[in-house]
């Protein structure tokens, strides 16, 4: 009769190394066939890595794109996706309303 130990060491697969991401995932719309998140992945210093968006569909890289967020203080949070040339160019008023988002522990 086997062992459990045995019985696992059959089926398990060995682990060879492994690595450890930080994301946060904005949920945007909920219910029916429109929902859709944001993930935005950051690197050891907490700048943005990557930026995904997750529908129905599945996940899309959204390359050379970073995530703003709306740093005013209204009622809800806003975010705009968008390079960071395409950010620099809008006019300062726009501007100063949003910071890209950072990882913070």
């Amino acid at each position: 009769m086997k062992t459990i130990e045995k019985y696992l060491d059959d089926i398990a697969e060995p682990i060879y190394g492994s690595t450890i991401r930080k994301f946060i995932r904005l949920n945007m719309a909920g219910g029916g066939s429109h929902w859709y998140n944001y993930i935005v992945f950051f690197n050891e210093d907490g700048d943005q890595d990557e930026v995904l968006k997750e529908d129905k569909d599945g996940t899309h890289e959204l390359k050379c794109k970073n995530l703003y967020i709306s740093n005013q203080e209204d009622r809800y949070d806003h975010v705009i996706i968008m390079s960071d040339f395409e950010f620099a160019d809008l006019k300062y008023c726009i501007r100063s309303h949003f910071t890209e988002l950072r990882l913070y522990e």
